[in-house]
């Protein structure tokens, strides 16, 4: 829920109501997914 709320916050500003959006995500059941590449494209040390 930290990573709903910094996104909103990020992109929004502040809500009106952040018992009403937490509950809203919940319902909705959505979630932050974070991805780290470490390294992309062909390898070329095989």
């Amino acid at each position: 829920m930290d990573h709903l709320i910094a996104y909103y916050r990020g992109v929004s500003g502040e809500h009106s109501d952040w018992d009403d959006y937490r509950a809203a995500m919940e319902r909705e059941r959505r979630l932050v997914l974070r991805i780290t590449l470490d390294r992309a494209g062909p390898d070329h040390h095989a």
